[in-house]
Formats: C-alpha cells, structure tokens, sequence
C-alpha cells in the first residue's frame, strides 16, 4: 500500500513540474513608489529570467513568498537585485555600480548605490 501512495506522488510530482516548465510568461505592468508608471516586469520562471525594460535579469530564488533576480552591471562592477513579493506585487530593486552622470561626455563614472519600489499588477487584471 505505502507503494501505490509513494507512485502516486511521484506521478503528482512529475504533472506539477511539467507544466510548471510549459508555463507561459507573465506580464506586469508596474508603478514606482510615486505612483508614476515603471518599467514592465515580464516573469518568466520556466527560463529562469526577469525582463524590465532591456535588462534580463537571472532569477537566482524562488520560494512561496518571493521571486529573486540579479543583473550584472557594467564592465561586472557591482550589479542590481530585484526582488518581487508573489502576494502582493510589491516589489524592490538595488543596485551598486559604476554610474555615468552625463550621458554624453560621460568621462570618469562613479560606484553609486540605487533603491527603488513600488508595485506591480498582472497586466491582465
């Protein structure tokens, strides 16, 4: 008997982890902590990635209560982390890296630190 339970969850096991890998993408569209519209997140667990904007971000946890991704920065000196909290969209993201003021001429950067939040809603709700 203890074997027919055990086969069954496996076999329960193996379903949960196949759709979980045919999962589609998830949008969201996101505001920051002023309100103001942000860069859209787009979730995509199955690869393993976050996409704000032009930055794809590896996701490196995902548990019940949140989803953990990281960026590298440029020329690898620092990088940003974005965490997104699965119950209520909340969400922040910090980065240290090596920042250009000027965008034109930029001359020398400087490591600077970044924090923002704010929340994002399913773009289907």
């Amino acid at each position: 008997m203890a074997v027919v339970s055990i086969a069954r969850i496996v076999g329960l096991l193996i379903l949960l982890s196949s759709s979980a890998a045919n999962a589609a993408p998830t949008k969201f569209e996101c505001r920051n902590s002023r309100g103001e519209v942000a860069a859209d997140f787009v979730l995509d667990i199955a690869e393993g990635i976050i996409r704000r904007g032009s930055r794809t971000y590896e996701i490196t946890s995902v548990n019940d209560d949140y989803i953990t991704g990281f960026w590298p920065a440029w020329r690898g000196i620092g990088g940003e982390v974005i965490v997104l909290n699965r119950a209520t969209g909340e969400y922040q993201r910090a980065s240290i890296s090596m920042v250009c003021r000027k965008y034109l001429n930029c001359g020398p950067r400087k490591l600077e630190t970044l924090k923002v939040f704010g929340v994002c809603r399913k773009d289907n709700i």
